[in-house]
């Protein structure tokens, strides 16, 4: 059978399922596991619902990097391209135009954050940011401000 699971492997991947509560992950070790027991890969997919062609790359790419490698998330959960400081930093810029009287729009912020990241937002992006820094909605901001001026 082409990328043989061994015993000192099947080992490794046991010991570090008993630790995972990724599901995500645990159905990628699941295969290895069943590869090692003698599953065919048209039983492995039937069971895992996956193709026999990402059964097989699944086999190939853990014979190829090894275990630290296969399990190690290739995807970040912060996927904004933007540091959560320069976000902050653009905010403060409009914060301060907001406390001149200015009237700021979610269209004006969206502009600043398209120009920063060199490409076009949807504009559930900027109410994205806007909450990440404790701004629920557009008027929060200009009200903060309100609130300072009656100080």
């Amino acid at each position: 059978m082409k990328h043989e699971i061994t015993e000192v492997e099947y080992k490794k991947v046991v010991a570090f399922a008993k630790k995972n509560n990724d599901e995500r992950l645990e159905r990628k070790l699941q295969v290895l596991l069943m590869r090692y027991e003698g599953a065919k890969n048209r039983e492995i997919a039937k069971k895992l619902n996956y193709s026999l062609t990402r059964v097989s790359e699944l086999c190939r790419e853990f014979k190829e990097v090894g275990l630290d490698e296969y399990v190690r998330p290739k995807y970040k959960a912060n996927r904004r391209n933007l540091s959560r400081e320069k976000e902050k930093e653009i905010l403060d810029s409009f914060y301060q135009r907001s406390a001149s009287g200015e009237k700021i729009t979610a269209q004006m912020i969206r502009k600043k954050l398209e120009e920063c990241l060199g490409r076009k937002t949807n504009e559930k992006y900027v109410y994205d940011v806007l909450s990440r820094h404790g701004w629920k909605d557009i008027t929060t901001l200009r009200s903060r401000n309100s609130t300072k001026k009656n100080q």
